[in-house]
């Protein structure tokens, strides 16, 4: 979180369970802290230093949240138009608003600390199942969304408070199935893992530095993302962004 402490979620049967460690101990939140009940499938730390934590099964309770040293929890009827059932995702705007993900497809629901809002393929949304929730550096939201193969609805769908627009296969990007990880740089650079196994020919990694779409494979990287899939991100203070997946790792600057 942006105080520095680290975060888990703890696999226990049917029940929450979260330990932080702050750099000299563990804490440990159970229930019986305040956390709400039913398995954590999702955290997130907000930039005003709160905590969010999405539930799923066997628990009455969807989210919870913790500022400062005090619980919130919220049910699964949040409002007449959101029931949740399985948290998938939490992600955040740039106005400070909250963004969450359901599993069975809900689309996405955005929370302003009053309101909820559902949005959905109707509003622009390319895929009502959305994995991933990312916020780049204009404050806009990236969703990850569909399961589908060739063909299917699914992709890339960012929303700047107004308007949506969506990437997929026609802006060269993989079917659904195989669109993995997202991650937004400091630098405003959209990366998300490409590679479809099916195709041995395909790149790893595409970048969208706002102009368009960018491709990366074996001949761009020395080799190091020879048929790389399942691609993780991560960024380091000097702003490299460092890549692990399938045959070994790379940085790009």
């Amino acid at each position: 979180d942006i105080s520095g402490r680290l975060w888990f979620a703890v696999p226990v049967a049917q029940s929450a369970f979260l330990q932080m460690y702050a750099g000299r101990q563990w804490v440990s939140y159970t229930q019986a802290s305040g956390l709400g009940s039913g398995v954590v499938t999702a955290l997130y730390g907000a930039s005003n230093g709160d905590v969010w934590v999405g539930h799923g099964c066997c628990g009455n309770t969807a989210i919870s949240r913790l500022s400062g040293a005090v619980w919130t929890t919220y049910p699964k009827q949040v409002s007449p138009d959101v029931n949740f059932a399985d948290v998938t995702a939490i992600g955040e705007d740039g106005n400070g608003n909250i963004w969450f993900s359901n599993n069975p497809a809900l689309g996405v629901v955005r929370f302003d600390g009053s309101t909820w809002k559902r949005y959905t393929t109707t509003d622009g949304l390319v895929d009502n199942q959305v994995q991933q929730i990312v916020r780049d550096g204009q404050g806009r939201v990236w969703f990850r969304a569909g399961y589908g193969g060739i063909g299917s609805p699914g992709g890339l769908s960012v929303f700047d408070g107004v308007n949506w627009r969506t990437y997929g296969e026609a802006d060269g990007l993989p079917p659904p199935m195989y669109l993995g990880s997202i991650f937004a740089d400091s630098r405003g650079r959209i990366w998300a893992s490409v590679h479809n196994p099916i195709n041995p020919n395909t790149k790893s990694v595409a970048m969208f530095d706002g102009s368009g779409w960018h491709f990366f494979g074996s001949a761009e990287s020395g080799g190091v993302l020879l048929n790389a899939y399942g691609i993780s991100f991560a960024e380091t203070s000097d702003g490299a962004v460092w890549m692990f997946g399938g045959s070994g790792s790379a940085s790009a600057v």
